[in-house]
Formats: structure tokens, C-alpha cells, sequence
């Protein structure tokens, strides 16, 4: 809430915020606002019109002028640190609004340990939030949902425990109702959460706090988190979208696309580019019919079409043993694909 009044005999012009206490940085930007605006409103109890000075260097504006200055806050109620003064023109005496369209955000980056991956959250997300990000972007669980499982996230440094959902299992704290920032594991370098998806039957994840960032965001940006962060050396980096004349991988591909996402099967999971100790460039594990296919590539091809490519061929080509009345003889089946008889090559074959 924002009220500004004038006194009369000093022109002190006095602004009262009410903030809550983790917006309290943004007041210093409101009082610098007011300080230029009181320095001129003091000038003007001294100087003639046509000698007052102006905010952008015009011509001084008229003591009416100033004070409507005052009194012309631009308040937005759905977001208390929106607030914006609006100032005044100086050549002509009339209004107008000078908005800044950022507003300054705390920025999370946790690394999901044993995954190769990161993920950015807002302070004020919530632990649900986290979760949920951490679920798309691995194979939490058996590649299941924030929403699949009951779970909760530990907090070490603290001792507590938040839970999903509504129903109390092991604490009262509610992951939906908690945002990161007022937790230790969301204010402390290295902090290491820990989520138990299904309560330990599937998945212990490991949630290590590597960064905290204070950005100047859009709001535009802004509703881009809870986000996969950036590899580094991939701060550019963007989804390829083909476009209307662009290559289609599923038309380049045709094999590889109908083996991925025609067939209809109980799992699959794509690794492309492993990072880390997974010294392999891409694997692939499709469950169908009864059997689980895999497709592995251990060493570099000279190029992502090369190496796709292959994949292609394999997918068309290669098949699992089967009984002369048709039977699989095993229910899983892999293949290695090099590009070159390598040593490594030899080792597998």
C-alpha cells in the first residue's frame, strides 16, 4: 500500500510503503525515485518559473505540476513491488509514465545429482514447483510425475521434512504451501536436499543447491521457471524448431521415429550426449511386444546425421532372435553401433 500526502511551508512531501520483509530492497529504489522529485520540489520554493529545473534537463515545470507529481503514484495491486512513480515531462508540464519492465527475481540452480542436470527455480516457487521440474526433466521414480507418487523433500540443515499433498504421513509441513527461498536448503550455497519419491521404494534424489543468482527478469522471463538450466558453454542454447521449410527428423528418420513413438510399449527412455562418467554418446531403451530393444553407441560419429543415421538402420534392420514358430527366444535384445572398427569395436564384437 502507497499514500503520499503534501505539508504545507516546507513542501516535504512524505511517502509511507508498507512492505512485506523480503521486498524490503526495493524501497531504496522507491526513495531515490522521491528524492529526485523532493530536490527539485524544494528548488522551486526559492526559484522563479522560469528558472526551475527540470528531472530530464527542459524546462521547469510549474509548482502545480510538481505536487500533482506526488500525488500521481502508479500502484499495481496484484504485485506490491510494481509499483512505479510516475514522473514529469519538463518541456511541456503534462505527465507521463516512465515504467521499468524487469523486476528484480532471486534465481535457484540445483544440480540433480547423478543425472548430468540442472534446474533453476525462483526463490519464491515452491517445493512442489522444484519437484515437479526435477520429474520432467528426469526419470524420477519409473519416469512417473510429481503427481504419481506421494513424497517428500528432507531438508538436512534444518531437519524437516516437506510432503506432498494434503494427507500427513511423516510431517504437518506441506511442500505446496512451502517456497524455496524461506527454507535453509534454498538460501545456503551446497545445501543438499534430498527427495524420497514413493517414500524409498523407487527413487532417493539428491538436490544440491550450486548457485544463487539476483537477476532482472521480464515478466516474460520470468514465466519461463521453473526451468532445465543451461550446460556450460550452452548459455545460448534454444530448442530446435524446424520451422515451415525446415527439416523434419521424423521424415529424415522414418525408422527410427515409427521405432520411438509408433510403436506402442510399457517404456522408453532416449539419452543423447551423456555427460559425466557415461562415456557413451547416445542410448536408447524401448520396451515392446515383450521384449526390451536397446540401441547403444559407445563411441563419436563424425556428425549428429551420421549418428542418426545409424540409428535409423539399426532400428530398420536389426531384430531379436526368435523360435521358428515366431517366439522371441529372450525378452531383451541390444545392439552396439560404431562407426568404425575400432579397438574398442573389436572388445564388443
Amino acid at each position: 500500500r502507497v499514500s503520499a500526502r503534501g505539508e504545507e511551508g516546507g513542501g516535504v512531501r512524505v511517502v509511507n510503503r508498507w512492505i512485506e520483509r523480503e521486498e524490503k530492497r526495493y524501497i531504496i529504489l522507491i526513495l531515490s525515485k522521491l528524492s529526485q522529485v523532493i530536490h527539485v520540489n524544494q528548488q522551486s520554493m526559492s526559484t522563479p518559473n522560469s528558472k526551475r529545473p527540470a528531472l530530464d534537463g527542459g524546462a521547469g515545470p510549474s509548482p502545480t505540476s510538481i505536487a500533482a507529481t506526488h500525488n500521481n503514484l502508479d500502484t499495481d495491486t496484484a504485485s506490491p513491488t510494481n509499483k512505479r512513480l510516475k514522473g514529469t515531462t519538463g518541456t511541456s508540464g503534462t505527465m507521463s509514465t516512465k515504467t521499468n519492465p524487469t523486476k528484480l527475481v532471486t534465481v535457484l540452480t540445483y544440480e540433480i545429482l547423478g543425472s548430468g542436470v540442472s534446474v533453476q527455480v525462483l526463490s519464491n516457487h515452491t517445493v512442489h514447483d522444484l519437484v515437479d521440474i526435477v520429474c520432467q526433466e528426469t526419470c524420477v521414480g519409473m519416469n512417473e510425475s510429481v503427481y504419481d507418487h506421494m513424497w517428500c523433500v528432507t531438508d538436512p540443515i534444518e531437519g524437516n521434512k516437506y510432503e506432498s499433498g494434503d494427507v500427513e504421513c511423516q510431517s504437518d509441513l506441506r511442500a505446496q504451501e512451502t517456497r524455496i527461498g524461506r527454507i535453509a536448503g534454498g538460501n545456503i550455497i551446497g545445501a543438499n536436499l534430498l527427495l524420497t519419491y514413493d517414500y524409498g521404494t523407487t527413487s532417493h534424489v539428491g538436490l544440491v543447491l550450486k548457485s544463487i543468482e539476483e537477476e532482472a527478469l521480464s515478466n516474460t522471463e520470468m514465466s519461463s521457471f521453473p526451468r532445465r538450466a543451461a550446460l556450460p558453454g550452452q548459455t545460448g542454447f534454444a530448442p530446435y524448431e524446424p520451422g515451415a521449410d525446415g527439416a523434419d527428423l521424423d521424415e529424415l528418420y522414418p525408422d527410427l521415429s515409427n521405432f520411438l513413438f509408433t510403436k506402442q510399449g510399457d517404456k522408453l527412455e532416449i539419452f543423447l550426449f551423456q555427460p559425466g562418467k557415461k562415456k557413451v554418446q547416445a542410448y536408447i531403451e524401448k520396451e515392446y511386444d515383450g521384449c526390451v530393444h536397446a540401441m547403444h553407441v559407445p563411441e563419436k560419429f563424425g556428425s549428429v546425421e551420421e549418428m542418426l543415421y545409424a540409428l535409423n538402420e539399426s532400428s530398420k534392420y536389426d531384430a531379436p532372435a526368435r523360435h521358428g514358430q515366431g517366439y522371441l527366444l529372450y525378452s531383451w535384445f541390444g545392439v552396439s553401433i560404431f562407426n568404425s572398427p575400432t579397438a574398442r569395436y573389436s572388445k564388443y564384437k
